[in-house]
């Protein structure tokens, strides 16, 4: 299928695919069951949290050379 990478891992039978974002998820597991091997959604993986942080802004310069 174009545009679609796998990747297998035969140690535990399980493969990760990655899929153009039109390419309905319904048709790749029609093909994977169609070349007579199962295939089965994975609950996606957690993304640690992460947080964004903002910095203050610095005030204005008044031109005496001093940080405040």
């Amino acid at each position: 299928m174009e545009g679609v990478t796998a990747s297998v891992d035969l140690a535990t039978g399980r493969s990760r695919v990655s899929h153009p974002v039109e390419l309905p998820v319904e048709e790749l597991v029609a093909t994977v069951e169609k070349a007579g091997c199962t295939a089965v959604l994975a609950l996606p993986v957690p993304v640690p949290h992460q947080a964004t942080f903002a910095l203050p802004e610095a005030p204005p310069d008044d031109g005496s050379g001093r940080s405040r």
